[in-house]
Parts: structure tokens; sequence; C-alpha cells
């Protein structure tokens, strides 16, 4: 306990304690009030500044930010008997600092020169962060104003002004609710009694041998959770075995690559040198296949143009093609899940905890994006219109999937009356965006990594090339032309030479492997690649994977897969195949969430991280489970219903015209 008092005492004594007016006097007489009782050494006041925090160790290794002793602060509560103090609690507040621009001059009284500290982070151009502890009734310009003036001046540090305080102030009061709150709670009381009460009659009506109403058990869990975990192979001759495989894996990569970003990116740790550009972590092959992670969202694309483009050419065929109803049936199908999550962000995501990022990592991250631009996503036009305040940013995804979707029947319809006279037209767009793509990239010197290209220029591509439909199509025009050919084989199977399928088979892995590791020898910051060789990656690297893919497909369809088609066709991948969707769009939400509750920077650690997304894997599937068993499917039931109850209109309609 000496040990704390006297680090305060150097810290507040050295540093001077007195600072400038500030209008919030309750704040102000509360401060005094601590400072004095800091004086006496009474042990509450030693135990407030025991929570704040002290400097770092290591930071030239990369610990950067102390985050103090978060529980510690906000329940820190001291009852005053002075009327004008009253109750004192804490409140938690992450100051972000770097040295001021040029140092002081005036002489310093103490044992130690704390201008020595601005210094130091003057020469390494460093902006530190740490934690302060400081009375509820204190406003965030007030806690900026204190703590530059005390804390700060004496060693030549300032606060940054490249953040938002509010986001980082934490206090352990209970956030009052608001209308859209009760709104939200009201609508999952619904879903949840729809579920209750669908499932029991369902159970019922099958005690009783009778056939349970489709519409009255849309949203039976007994049901719906059969058709889930239901791992048996199906024998339609429309179904791709391998697709479940495909969809899983891709969706795990996905998931491992945005964890490592969320927490590289958006939370501190102690050793954030050891990932940094040209650091011993982005020198490994292994970081090289986690930052590729976004080209298993092509492997999305590939699927989704063969599916849809299969499934047109035989509605065209029988003649049921039906465009708004398709469009109608897309956009229902990922409505209710992603509205669902949009409601539960804007509402009650702020309750689910707290924690020095929490607010960051939810309000900024989330809420406050998903509050102004919720209709951008609704409306599937994020991708394009303001994609920097994406309310999911995973979702973009979404966006250019509808967008694609829009476009597919003006598409397929010519390839059906033309025939592979019309084929030449997908080839020939796909080769005209790997030419802009290396043109762009050779002018804005674009990188195969965007952590290695300035903030603007990052920006720019991510707005411009990542999240673009028109350039990232490549992929969903392969699939179509994938599509198309099944339609024309109806069935059948092509017989190959085998040293053309083992050919084939090492183009396809060496393929996938190159592109997989292929960042390796680009991201070298000491001897890096010429232009030229990065735009070259950056504008092949995605239909070339697309080809890769396609022949997965192809030969798992005409019987050539051995055993990567028994991998695909495990039955555990049908499961989480069919909640990708959820799985897609709940993780990231998830993430903010754990990570904003967390109370220590991070140890950037392969085992470390491998371990946390191994709970990721298993959180991640109860909540797609439930937004499944809750949303996708029922939905689709009652949809497929009302489309029944339309027909059987129409019929009886007919057959009444018929016999008049």
């Amino acid at each position: 306990m000496k040990i704390i008092f006297l680090i305060f005492a150097v810290l507040f004594y050295v540093c001077n304690f007195t600072y400038a007016e500030i209008n919030d006097v309750k704040c102000d007489a509360q401060i005094e009030y601590i400072n004095q009782a800091l004086a006496k050494r009474e042990k509450w006041s030693v135990e407030w500044f025991d929570s704040w925090s002290k400097f770092q160790s290591g930071v030239s290794y990369g610990n950067l930010v102390d985050l103090g002793h978060f529980d510690l602060c906000v329940q820190f509560v001291h009852n005053s008997k002075d009327s004008n103090i009253d109750v004192i609690k804490g409140q938690h507040c992450m100051i972000y600092y770097r040295a001021t621009v040029n140092a002081s001059t005036h002489e310093n009284d103490g044992i130690f020169d704390w201008r020595e500290i601005g210094s130091a982070l003057r020469e390494r151009n460093l902006r530190l962060g740490g934690a302060v502890c400081m009375p509820a009734s204190c406003s965030t310009t007030k806690i900026r104003q204190f703590v530059n003036e005390t804390v700060l001046a004496s060693a030549d540090l300032v606060i940054t002004n490249d953040y938002d305080q509010s986001m980082f102030c934490s206090t352990n009061e209970p956030i009052p609710f608001e209308t859209i709150d009760i709104v939200a709670i009201i609508i999952a009381s619904i879903f949840v009694l729809l579920l209750i009460s669908s499932t029991t009659y369902e159970i019922y009506m099958i005690h009783k041998n009778q056939t349970p109403c489709e519409l009255y058990s849309a949203f039976s869990i007994y049901k719906n959770g059969k058709k889930l975990f239901d791992t048996k192979r199906g024998h339609s001759k429309s179904i791709i075995h391998c697709l479940p495989g495909l969809r899983t894996l891709s969706m795990l990569q996905i998931m491992l690559g945005h964890r490592y970003e969320a927490i590289s990116q958006l939370y501190p740790n102690i050793n954030s040198n050891y990932f940094a550009v040209g650091g011993p972590w982005q020198n490994t092959i292994w970081s090289a296949f986690v930052n590729i992670h976004p080209i298993a969202v092509d492997t999305f694309f590939v699927l989704g143009g063969c599916l849809l483009a299969r499934s047109i050419l035989n509605l065209i065929e029988k003649g049921k093609l039906n465009i708004p109803k398709l469009y109608l049936h897309r956009y229902m199908r990922v409505m209710p899940v992603l509205a669902f999550l949009l409601l539960i962000i804007i509402s009650v995501y702020k309750m689910f905890g707290i924690g020095p990022y929490y607010k960051y990592m939810t309000e900024r991250v989330h809420v406050n994006r998903c509050k102004m631009y919720y209709w951008t996503t609704l409306l599937h036009i994020q991708n394009y219109y303001n994609p920097s305040n994406a309310c999911i940013p995973a979702s973009w995804y979404l966006s250019a999937d509808f967008q694609l979707v829009l476009v597919t029947p003006l598409l397929v319809y010519p390839a059906y009356k033309y025939g592979w006279k019309f084929m030449w037209v997908f080839p020939s767009y796909i080769v005209g965006t790997v030419i802009l793509a290396f043109t762009a990239s050779m002018i804005h010197e674009y990188k195969t990594l965007r952590n290695l290209m300035p903030s603007d220029v990052s920006f720019q591509f991510t707005k411009d090339f990542y999240y673009a439909t028109h350039i990232r199509c490549g992929p969903w025009l392969m699939g179509i032309m994938l599509g198309y050919t099944f339609y024309k084989l109806k069935g059948r199977k092509l017989t190959l030479n085998k040293h053309l399928i083992v050919l084939l088979w090492t183009l396809c892995i060496g393929t996938l492997i190159a592109i997989s590791i292929g960042l390796y020898p680009l991201k070298n910051v000491e001897n890096p690649p010429s232009q030229v060789a990065q735009a070259l990656f950056f504008s092949l690297h995605r239909n070339s994977w697309g080809l890769a893919i396609i022949w997965i497909i192809f030969a798992c369809e005409m019987g050539y897969d051995g055993i990567v088609g028994k991998f695909l066709e495990l039955p555990i991948w049908r499961p989480l195949g069919r909640m990708s969707l959820s799985f897609y769009l709940v993780h990231t939400v998830y993430f903010s969430v754990q990570m904003g509750r967390w109370r220590v920077p991070n140890n950037f650690d392969d085992a470390t991280l491998l371990h946390i997304y191994a709970g990721d894997i298993i959180v991640s599937t109860i909540l797609a489970s439930i937004l499944y068993l809750t949303f996708e499917e029922p939905f689709l039931i009652v949809e497929n219903y009302i489309y029944k109850m339309i027909e059987q209109k129409k019929v009886k309609s007919k057959s009444s015209k018929e016999s008049v």
C-alpha cells in the first residue's frame, strides 16, 4: 500500500495537481475532495487511484495501451458526508496521447524529469493509451482538459484529437430503456412465442397421428431442427453434393481472417510490433494464409452464380420463370435474419456488456452506423453508397450478391436462347475486369495487402475495387458458365482422359496453394516486389481461384473427385452449410461484443488466437442455429405456403371458368 501511495505522490505532486477552472461544479468539488483524501492517505482514495493506468512496460515491443483496472474503477463508490460532494462514483476513461510537438523549456524541480517520457515518444513518434478513473459527474470535455493540464503537461504529453472520447468512457450506471429497445424486446418475445406454440402444436398433432398444418408448424423447432441437423445425403439430381463442404470451409476461413483482423486492428495487444508490417508474424507462411481469407468470398460467388443459373435455365425450360418472384424470393431469403440483427444492433446491443472498448466496439463500429445507414443495408446498396459506414461491414457481400441476382436472368436468358454462341460475353467481361484491375493497381500503386497502403489509398481501393460488384463479378460469371454446362449435360457424365484429370487436379491444387501462400513473397518489406508483380497478383488471383473452385465442383459432379470429394461430402458439413448465411452475419457482431467486454490487452500469438477461434466456431454455431430456426427456415416455409395458396387459387379459378 505504501508503494501505491508513493507512486501517486510522485505523479500528482510533481505534476502539480492544480488545474484550470472548469464549469462543472460537482466534478470540480469531487476531484478536490479526492485530492485532499489522498493527501491524508485515506484507504478509499488510494484504491481509487489504484485503478488508474501506470506507465506500461514493453512500449518498444508494441505494448502501447494499458487499460487500467476497469472493474475497480466502475464499481468504485464513496459516500461523502459533505452534501456538496454527494456520492462519488467511478468513470473509466481511455486516454490516448503523444508527445507535444516541441519540448518545454521550464526547469524541473522534481527528482525525475517527466519530460523524458515525452522526449522518448517524440523520437519514436508513438501514440500511447492509458486509463484514468474520474468521477462519473465529469463530462468528457472536462476529463480531457483535466488530464491534459495536470497528468500529461509536465511530461510534455498531450491528448490526441483523433478519437471520440465519449466512445471510451464507461460507468456502471444502468442504461435507460428507449422506445426502440422495448420494440425489439416485444418483437423478440413474439418470435419466442411463435417457436413455442408452433413446436407444441406440431408435437401434439404427431401425438394424435394427424398431419400438422404446414403454416401452423412453420416455426416448429422440432421439424426445422430435424431438417437443419439432418446429415443424410440427398438423392435429387439437382443437388451438388460438395457444396456444403465448400460453403462451410469458406465460411470458416473467412471467420478465421476476421478474428485475426479484429484483434490486430481493433483491440490493443501487448506485442503489436510482432504482427506489424515487417514484423516476425507477417514474415510467416501462416500469416499469408490468414491474410488471404477474403478470397473465400469468391467461392461463394462461384456457388451463387452456378446454382442460380442452373435454376433459371430449368425454370425457362418448363415455362415457369417468374422474375419478380425470383427477386422477391432472394430478397426474403436474406431479409428476416438481416433485419432482426439490425434491430438488435440499434436497440439492446448496447446492453450486452461493458468494458474499456465496449462502446467503441459496438456503438462506433455498428450501432451509430446502423442508425444512420440501415436503409442502405436493407436496400442492398451499401457497397456503393457510403461503403465506409456499412452497418455490418461483412454484409457488403450480401449487397453484391443481390445485385448479381438482379442481372443474372438478363444474362442467362440469351444463353438459353443462343446457346454457346452467347458464351463469349462472359470471358470477355472477365478479361475486361482483369485489365481494369491491373491498370488501376499500376496507377494507384495498390498493394496486395491493404495495411501496406496509405489510409486514403486503402479506402479508395476498398470502395472502388473490393466492394465494387462490377469488379468482383468474375467468379460469379464463371459460376453461370458452370451452371449452364450442368444444364446442358442433363445429369450425364463426361468421360475424360485420366491424364487430363490428373493434370487438371494438379493445376487446381497448385493454384489454390499458390494463391493461399502467394502473399508470403509479396509482403517482403525490406526487399519489396515490383509493382508489376503486385498488380498481376491483384488482378489475377480472384479469377484464378474461381477457376480452381469450378474444377472442384465439376470433378465432384462427374465422379472424378476422389479423396477431395469424400472430404467435401462429409455429413458434418451439411448442417453448417445450411446455416452459413446466419453464421456469416452473426460472427462479426459476436466478435464486437466479446472483445468489447475484455478487460486486459491481448497477447497476439497463434496458439492463443486459434484457441479463441475454436470458441468462436462453437458460439457462432449456436447463435447461427438460433437465427436459422427462428427466421431462415420458418420464413422460407411461410413463403412457399403463400405461393402454394396462390397457385391453388389460380387452378380453381381456371377450372371454374372452364366448367362455365
